[in-house]
């Protein structure tokens, strides 16, 4: 049975557990903050001990970390910079694609944009192909919009480090959303890779709840596609009746995921819904 969820329906318990990792002080300089102070000596659980030190602090608006082999940090912030932090050098890195991103970041409430540079993931084989994949709000091509509000889209794009490790090249803009929406709310974005590296990346309803159930529009969906942005042929929705459904679906009915995860031990994907107050939804197979 192709995975499907109903919008907005809470049928699970939600459950959340944050990690502090870095401060997100929202300073809007371009100086960024190594100091490795200790915030927090120790913590305790019924499993382990752990302290929480500031490895990086001074960003805006955080949104994804990932790790290259040798202990570099790939930081994305929804303003739009990817910032590359090694041995306490912090790079804000060029060749980024064009990002619908908003410099101050308010709230949603203050009328803020959600959108930004999202998520960011190494491919599994990154020590041999170098291959960096990151979501991030896209505002398309505008000229071919049907309406006359500004209109964007999440985006899955991927691109190596150049020689001197300051910049992006070969960057290749892999998926975009389409049709574009009204910009703000709900672009989610994570990025997964499964064990046939498989890239799965979601996208948020857009604010609109309709499309998440509609399967002629990839929003409220996660996606599926091979490494080079080709549809995976066993996608559950590939050549389907009516012929106009979306075969880069799949799993539909979500409102926002803002985490995905595979369990080692069973290949399940796990997913996270960010809920529309305080009640998220999370998220167990089965799938495909």
């Amino acid at each position: 049975m192709p995975p499907r969820f109903n919008a907005w329906k809470p049928s699970l318990i939600a459950t959340g557990v944050a990690a502090c990792l870095m401060s997100s002080a929202y300073a809007a300089s371009d100086r960024v903050d190594t100091d490795h102070e200790v915030v927090k000596d120790t913590y305790s659980s019924e499993e382990s001990q752990f302290k929480v030190t500031r490895v990086v602090g001074e960003l805006e608006h955080p949104w994804a970390v990932a790790w290259l082999p040798d202990g570099a940090m790939l930081i994305t912030e929804r303003t739009g910079r990817m910032l590359l932090v090694h041995s306490g050098q912090v790079t804000n890195l060029s060749g980024l694609p064009d990002i619908d991103a908003e410099e101050d970041q308010l709230t949603a409430p203050e009328g803020g944009n959600q959108g930004g540079l999202l998520d960011v993931a190494l491919h599994p084989d990154y020590s041999d192909n170098g291959w960096i994949y990151f979501t991030y709000s896209s505002p398309g091509d505008n000229d071919g919009v049907s309406h006359e509000d500004y209109a964007t889209g999440t985006a899955l794009a991927r691109a190596r480090l150049n020689d001197d490790r300051d910049g992006l090249t070969d960057v290749e803009v892999l998926y975009v959303e389409g049709p574009l929406k009204e910009p703000g709310r709900h672009y989610g974005s994570r990025i997964v890779f499964d064990q046939d590296n498989r890239v799965y990346f979601s996208i948020g309803d857009r604010g609109i709840r309709r499309p998440a159930q509609d399967l002629t529009d990839p929003a409220g969906s996660i996606l599926r596609l091979h490494d080079d942005g080709r549809v995976v042929e066993a996608n559950p929705f590939v050549g389907k009746a009516p012929g106009n459904l979306r075969p880069e679906i799949y799993s539909f009915g979500h409102r926002n995921n803002q985490a995905l995860a595979f369990r080692p031990d069973t290949g399940e994907l796990w997913t996270a819904e960010h809920g529309p107050l305080r009640d998220g939804i999370l998220h167990r197979g089965p799938f495909p």
